[in-house]
């Protein structure tokens, strides 16, 4: 394991223990003007990185890009800098007909093809565990279900790498092998979590459902809308547990 970071141009004064981390660095730096005194730490390779301060508390948000490889390279070298906690503010498309859009998925598992997800390096015979923390979980549901009232489910996904191909065969058999959504980054972050030592969560946004002939997607001022809403839950729910 390299010990400096290649792709990321910050030092570890640069970023917090707590990053919270999603696909579109449009929404990375939307989200920045949440917290206090949000500075740019990094913007090199695509990897959007502000790091500022949630009630008194340093906090990190960075975009990973799309894919399981390219979160890996942010995750590993954000891990490098001193980032400890990873928490994914995503979407998926809901496999399941009791999981509607706009619903969240608190994902306690991620299931995948062998060799995908940029996990394949990883290992040699055993696959990682790809599980959530199991008490990052239970803090966030908490916060959202619980006492906020979104509509939260919890439940495994299904991790896909090749978005344009993703027939209705192999996710009508995530579907029944239990699989609550669909989307391609949750198996990587939690594959590492147990070789190097992070706490990680998923929390998705479900947008579409990819099973359903008459597909649509949630309008994206909604889905930002709605990950306004979930970023100041998830930072409640976090610095209060430092």
């Amino acid at each position: 394991m390299r010990r400096k970071p290649v792709h990321i141009d910050a030092q570890s004064s640069d970023v917090a223990s707590i990053a919270i981390i999603m696909g579109d660095p449009g929404r990375a730096e939307a989200l920045s003007r949440e917290l206090e005194d949000a500075r740019l730490a990094n913007k090199k390779r695509g990897y959007i990185i502000y790091t500022g301060k949630y009630q008194g508390f340093p906090v990190t948000i960075a975009s990973h890009g799309i894919g399981g490889p390219s979160m890996l390279i942010l995750v590993e070298e954000l891990f490098m800098l001193g980032t400890r906690t990873f928490v994914r503010l995503g979407t998926a498309g809901s496999l399941n007909n009791n999981i509607r859009v706009g619903d969240i998925v608190l994902a306690s598992g991620a299931s995948y093809l062998p060799g995908s997800c940029g996990l394949s390096l990883y290992y040699d015979k055993v696959p990682p565990s790809t599980s959530a923390d199991p008490s990052l979980l239970w803090q966030v549901y908490k916060r959202l279900e619980i006492e906020e009232g979104l509509k939260t489910h919890i439940g495994p996904v299904f991790c896909s790498d090749s978005f344009y191909s993703e027939n209705p065969d192999i996710l009508s058999e995530a579907s029944r092998s239990g699989a609550l959504a669909v989307e391609m980054e949750t198996a990587a972050l939690y594959g590492v979590q147990y070789i190097r030592g992070y706490r990680s969560l998923s929390v998705l946004i479900i947008t579409n459902n990819p099973l359903d002939k008459n597909e649509k997607f949630l309008k994206p001022d909604i889905v930002n809308d709605i990950a306004r809403r979930v970023f100041r839950i998830l930072l409640d729910a976090l610095v209060n547990k430092i």
